[in-house]
């Protein structure tokens, strides 16, 4: 063999795949070393993983091929080592604590619970939510410093639109600390900073006309007296054609080096919009329906509207009628831009080893070397048991801070920096629409560090409150509109609204929305509705694919810099969809789907990793923030699963003899499942 020039040795080891090369370099010190090669792991690595061969490097990560390689094979969440069956009804959603060491559940049988995350996870605290009249509950978030959970639900009634959002405290064993009103229930309602949270009421004002108010809450609302105010107005909305704002969630605005516009771009007009954003394009036949996570409110709209839509659009055929299905492997395709900027530098690519160099190594580098590629053999090839080369955890100390903001508080132009309830500026982010009831728009407000107004403005007299209140019912009542304003007129009435930063049209329902750990990427579950779409009525959408398309949108520009499509599935029509929960990690996507599993792909190159399984719908994934090798996935089977990766259940000793395993999708030919 020392007759034989490294250089050989490579272009053989060029033919093979990993496993065979982990086991090869075994056998001696030259092979070993050979086989460390970063240029062989780099071509291993494009070719195993079905990438580009003009992909760079991730550059959160080692710079190295080799390590690259390990980390998509061995610290990957798609070990199904706990399933937890505490939830007697379909569990629709799950959070993580900021520190990873709690996550919370929600479900139909009206429940909330927070767990302890480690092996195994624990039950820490339960509340039942229906002693407060709720149907159930939909959604938690935890403040920033994990002291507080906010949980959202629906209340009882049979087409009821009107939810609820309660406050508990998670050091004063989970003591209710507020309720609030929410309308739409799925506005959700978010956190704005420590103590103040976000939520929202919905208007009638006309027909097919609403407004939406936005209001920032007090967390503990105890107050000294009755003029000491609890909550303030934020924002009001104008809502066209049925439709409101909906899934509200907040941003902190992220400065980039050398940022196109300086700051968080400020709004571009809607129209420069329609000619950036390419409609949607293809779609599917929809017959599945399923309850789901909450649904829309159509059914009470038409009651209140009092108009059924024709039997043909109801029917979901036309532009979708003749296609096939399509199976859900797809990658993110990048924009060049996003590419280029998270290319790594020279000195990155040009620590690749040439043949040559390896031909020069010396005793001591063959050493190590060798053992290195022993340790990958171990793991990867499923020979004799190791530690896999350690990879710097990539900015774990980002904090998911989900947040909220203002208008009609106190101005803050003058104010010190110490009265603010948060210094940072943040994007204000909601879903809405302005063809149809349903949210097929993204929208955007720049919210300013504002500080809260604690005293109450007393307004009218008690009499003068009383008799516009009777006015308003009988409008109500009668269907008739306010004489006084024409509110179907936007351009009249305007001046009353907060006019919206930025809107970005999907061109489809967006049914789930996501932050990267560092606030600058959104990430959109959206379902695309068909290529030239037309809408006759605003009640009746377009019928919406069976494929769920996922966005990239850059919160520095506002702008969509990446999209999947067909990425995973999706069944139910229009008047029955419910919102599908995605999370993001420094390294991952994932998201869950309708076709009864979840899905993982790699944020960096954008390719498909894995599909885990449940037994119905998965509704909401979330990742541990600190330990992102572990994964919870909740679904309609009413089963909590943890995931984890190879690695993790080594640390843990977890036995995996006996576990069930995801199926990886980087192999498997786009298009085929």
């Amino acid at each position: 063999m020392e007759d034989i020039p490294d250089s050989l040795i490579l272009h053989i080891f060029d033919y093979l795949d990993y496993k065979d090369v982990t086991s090869v370099s075994q056998t001696c010190r030259q092979l070993a070393r050979v086989a460390n090669d970063e240029i062989l792991w780099r071509n291993l690595f494009h070719r195993h993983f079905v990438i580009s061969p003009n992909k760079f490097i991730d550059p959160l990560c080692t710079p190295s091929w080799r390590t690259e390689f390990i980390r998509l094979i061995d610290e990957v969440p798609i070990i199904e080592t706990e399933v937890v069956t505490k939830h007697t009804d379909q569990v629709l959603h799950v959070a993580f604590s900021h520190d990873g060491k709690r996550f919370a559940t929600t479900a139909k049988d009206g429940y909330v619970y927070v767990w302890r995350s480690g092996y195994p996870v624990k039950l820490e605290y339960s509340q039942n939510m229906k002693t407060f009249s709720w149907k159930y509950t939909q959604f938690s978030q935890f403040n920033e410093s994990d002291s507080l959970l906010l949980v959202s639900g629906v209340l009882f009634g049979l087409h009821s639109t009107s939810g609820e959002i309660a406050i508990f405290s998670l050091k004063d064993n989970f003591e209710l600390q507020c309720r609030t009103m929410s309308k739409p229930y799925d506005i959700f309602g978010s956190w704005y900073s420590e103590m103040f949270f976000l939520s929202g009421n919905l208007h009638w004002l006309g027909q097919m006309v609403s407004k939406s108010v936005i209001w920032l809450n007090k967390a503990s609302q105890e107050a000294e007296s009755e003029h000491a105010s609890v909550m303030n107005e934020l924002y009001r909305f104008y809502n066209p054609k049925a439709s409101s704002v909906r899934s509200l969630m907040v941003a902190n605005c992220v400065e980039v080096e050398n940022p196109s516009n300086g700051e968080c771009s400020r709004a571009a007009t809607n129209e420069e919009e329609k000619v950036d954003q390419a409609k949607s394009s293809q779609s599917l036949d929809i017959r599945d329906i399923r309850t789901g996570n909450p649904l829309s409110n159509l059914p009470l709209e038409r009651e209140l509207m009092e108009r059924e839509p024709p039997a043909s659009q109801r029917s979901l055929q036309g532009g979708f009628q003749s296609w096939k299905p399509f199976e859900n492997v797809s990658d993110i395709n990048y924009s060049d831009g996003y590419c280029s900027e998270r290319s790594p530098g020279q000195s990155s690519r040009a620590s690749l080893q040439s043949p040559s160099d390896l031909d020069s190594a010396d005793n001591s580098t063959e050493e190590t070397c060798g053992a290195s590629s022993s340790q990958l053999s171990n793991e990867l090839a499923g020979c004799v048991g190791g530690t896999p080369a350690k990879r710097p955890k990539s900015q774990k100390k980002h904090r998911d801070q989900r947040d909220i903001s203002p208008s009609k508080c106190s101005s803050v132009e003058d104010e010190s920096e110490d009265e603010f309830l948060d210094p940072r500026p943040k994007w204000l982010i909601f879903t809405c629409g302005s063809k149809t009831y349903t949210p097929h728009q993204l929208g955007f407000k720049k919210i300013n560090p504002m500080s809260f107004n604690g005293k109450i403005d007393p307004g009218p007299t008690l009499k003068e409150r009383i008799e516009e209140y009777k006015r308003r019912k009988q409008l109500e009542r009668t269907g008739e509109q306010d004489a006084s304003i024409n509110w179907s007129d936007h351009a009249r009435v305007a001046h009353r609204f907060d006019e919206v930063d930025k809107i970005i049209d999907l061109h489809g329902h967006v049914i789930g929305m996501a932050l990267s750990p560092d606030h600058r990427y959104l990430y959109v579950n959206s379902r695309p509705w068909p290529e030239g779409y037309r809408i006759s009525s605003e009640l009746d959408p377009p019928p919406i694919a069976q494929e769920i398309d996922l966005h990239v949108i850059d919160l520095t520009t506002l702008t969509q810099v990446g999209m999947m499509r067909r990425a995973h599935r999706a069944y139910t029509p229009n008047d029955e969809c419910f919102f599908i929960f995605l999370d993001a990690s420094d390294l991952y996507i994932a998201s869950g789907a309708e076709d009864k599993h979840g899905y993982i792909w790699d944020r960096h190159y954008g390719i498909s990793l894995a599909k885990i399984p449940h037994k119905d719908v998965v509704n909401s994934v979330a990742f541990n923030p600190i330990e992102p090798e572990m994964l919870i996935t909740v679904s309609d089977d009413m089963t909590i699963k943890v995931w984890r990766s190879r690695n993790l259940c080594r640390k843990l000793e977890i036995n995996t003899e006996k576990l069930k395993f995801g199926t990886t999708l980087y192999s498997v030919p786009k298009g085929n499942a």
